[in-house]
């Protein structure tokens, strides 16, 4: 039979309860109690469900592996039960020896054994705050990862778009010269030659162009009068696509055309190998 419990003896008890820490006949008379008060069931209630989403909380997967929260609540529990019980022999023996337990007794049992109900109940909450905050921490720092990450790729992305402005209005200026080029060993090719007279660039795009044999490479020749100059050496990119800038002096009215040649790898002093690509400026 579940015995009778006062409000204030049961108010003293509801975080031991919440806990699940009392001995079987107090939780029952707790629970009694809780059920039909308007403050104390409302209180249990809100010790229970605080102490449920605290333990919903996820430890960082950073954070070294801890044990299960219903394990952990569960040590505390047997811990904190083992010393409340050695706490309260020397009253409840007492207490055998008189003919019935007496109003101070029981007071004077429940006032040794609540600080550690208490105990308990904060024990547990902050070690589950504390592994809160350390999930909270994760996704914060996480989330300013990502952030950097974003920014940096918009950084990126605002440079390329800039660099590719400027490359434009290079390439569509009054003082570029535009040298269109034929294939003549790669029928797929196609390629162009901007030149800006201005600051001295050159710019070669080119499209469709096979790999080059092992063992060889790709070489730009700016053709005049008296030499052909080399304009640097190329891979085509798995696209098959090619991009090269240089920069090089030349008079204005000195380039009489552009021609790609197939060189031995890190290119020749000359052309000596097969011309792919060639195009005329069309001056003589």
């Amino acid at each position: 039979m579940t015995r009778d419990m006062s409000h204030d003896e049961a108010s003293e008890s509801l975080a031991a309860a919440a806990l699940d820490a009392l001995s079987a006949d107090e939780q029952a008379a707790v629970l009694a109690h809780a059920a039909g008060c308007p403050r104390c069931g409302p209180e249990l209630d809100a010790l229970r469900q605080a102490l449920a989403a605290l333990g919903n909380s996820t430890p960082p997967p950073s954070a070294p592996a801890s044990p299960d929260v219903e394990q952990r609540l569960k040590r505390i529990r047997m811990r904190l039960l083992a010393r409340a019980q050695a706490d309260r022999a020397p009253i409840e023996t007492a207490l055998m020896m008189n003919a019935a337990p007496s109003a101070t007794a029981s007071r004077a049992r429940r006032s040794n054994v609540a600080p550690w109900f208490a105990l308990a109940a904060a024990v547990v909450i902050a070690a589950l705050i504390l592994n809160q905050q350390r999930s909270t921490s994760a996704a914060l720092t996480q989330a300013k990862e990502k952030a950097a990450a974003a920014t940096a790729a918009l950084d990126t992305a605002q440079a390329k778009i800039a660099q590719d402005q400027r490359e434009i209005k290079d390439l569509t200026g009054p003082t570029t010269s535009v040298v269109n080029l034929s294939t003549a060993g790669a029928a797929e090719a196609t390629a162009m030659m901007f030149w800006d007279k201005t600051n001295n660039s050159w710019a070669f795009y080119a499209h469709h162009m096979p790999p080059a044999p092992p063992g060889q490479t790709y070489q730009i020749w700016l053709i005049t009068p008296n030499a052909k100059i080399s304009a640097g050496t190329f891979t085509p990119a798995p696209d098959s696509s090619v991009e090269v800038h240089a920069t090089y002096a030349l008079p204005h009215d000195a380039l009489r055309g552009v021609a790609v040649s197939q060189e031995p790898a890190g290119g020749a002093p000359q052309p000596t190998g097969h011309i792919l690509i060639i195009g005329s400026t069309g001056q003589k």
